[in-house]
């Protein structure tokens, strides 16, 4: 596939109906190494851009990813201020509905590790009563390190074909990438949110807001408090501006 690098990140710029017939491949052979799917939006990208140690950690973790994705309408304006390729935004929440969905239709097995242990019981509910022929089981995300053991135990027993982790970022990836070989599923990926979603104590933003790329607006009118991080929006934007100046004058 494609790629385009935004501040050091390669960007998969496939459509959507591309990647997802991908993943749909990579989830259903087994015999392929497990893959770590990351969709990214722009405070990821910025996460990953500083030079402390974790980032350029966080970094490293990001370029073993088999695949990277346009999950914000941020990373698609900075494609366009590059004159990049990036068709479309190819988020989480989408490729977890329809890869729940395929696994659905292949009778798979798929484990949720993350969110407050409430909601990750609820999503549970939710999905075995959605996709009555897939194979759910789940772990909430409020553990140390002594209970990552066990964490990681439950998920080799279970042998999932599909991992979504939802710890938030960069926590979720980490723990992907430190387990990925042991674990060896064939498919994981970070989902930050999501599982709150599944569990319907947690709306997502309205179709149309969805299509139009201003997502990000409802997050910020439901949750004021990620007025922090929505910041981060214009700083990628303009470190991507001055990126593009540094080529046009070189």
């Amino acid at each position: 596939m494609e790629q385009q690098y935004i501040k050091g990140i390669p960007f998969c710029s496939s459509k959507y109906n591309e990647v997802i017939n991908q993943l749909k491949d990579w989830l259903s052979d087994k015999r392929e190494k497990p893959r770590f799917i990351v969709t990214a939006n722009p405070e990821i990208v910025m996460s990953a851009k500083e030079t402390s140690a974790q980032s350029v950690h966080f970094k490293n973790i990001l370029l073993s990813a088999d695949l990277i994705t346009a999950d914000g309408i941020g990373v698609i304006i900075g494609s366009k201020i590059l004159n990049g390729q990036l068709k479309e935004r190819v988020t989480g929440a989408d490729l977890t509905h329809d890869l729940i969905d395929y696994c659905n239709q292949n009778r798979y097995r798929v484990f949720l590790f993350g969110a407050a242990p409430e909601n990750n019981e609820k999503a549970i509910e939710n999905l075995q009563t959605r996709f009555p022929h897939a194979i759910f089981q789940g772990r909430h995300g409020f553990v140390d390190k002594e209970q990552m053991e066990e964490v990681k135990a439950q998920i080799k027993q279970f042998q999932p074909n599909l991992l979504l982790v939802g710890l938030g970022s960069p926590k979720q990836e980490m723990f992907i990438y430190d387990n990925l070989q042991e674990l060896n599923v064939p498919l994981s990926i970070g989902i930050g949110g999501m599982i709150d979603i599944l569990s319907g104590n947690v709306k997502r933003a309205p179709k149309v807001m969805r299509d139009t790329g201003t997502e990000w607006l409802y997050r910020l009118i439901t949750q004021p408090k990620r007025i922090k991080r929505q910041l981060i929006l214009p700083k990628f934007l303009l470190s991507v501006l001055a990126e593009r100046v540094r080529k046009i004058t070189n």
